[in-house]
């Protein structure tokens, strides 16, 4: 800072970049819901195997919220290895704002998708056991 070059390099947080995180954010959560749902379709005679020995919805429905947590728990490992890695070797390594941002980046991310696999698990109940047995 102070020089013109340092000037031009700052980061500087302004409304259009919060606001073109938001909107990844949410076509994220969108894309993580819109998947998670055709995971359900595709393995509806399982789901409903289950329930025809007996597991509840709410067990089903966490089983699947589980299952993208630790999916997105394996990506957020990986993205927070490499971004590690470039801020190690891009600035000869992290300051505590740094890898608590690559940290809390991660974290969001297995919430977030958790939290987005709530919508289509709720919908776990529409598929009726014998329909789908049927079907099958």
């Amino acid at each position: 800072m102070g020089t013109l070059l340092g000037d031009a390099v700052a980061v500087e947080v302004r409304a259009p970049d919060v606001a073109a995180v938001l909107v990844t954010a949410a076509l994220a959560g969108v894309g993580i819901a819109h998947l998670i749902g055709t995971e359900i379709r595709e393995r509806a005679t399982e789901f409903a195997g289950l329930r025809a020995i007996g597991w509840t919805e709410a067990t089903i429905a966490r089983l699947v919220v589980t299952h993208a947590a630790l999916v997105a728990l394996a990506g957020a490992a990986l993205g927070a290895g490499l971004a590690w890695w470039f801020v190690e070797s891009a600035f000869g390594g992290a300051t505590r704002p740094m890898a608590l941002a690559i940290v809390g980046a991660g974290g969001l991310a297995v919430v977030g998708a958790a939290l987005f696999a709530l919508i289509p698990a709720r919908r776990l109940r529409d598929l009726g056991t014998a329909f789908v047995l049927a079907e099958d």
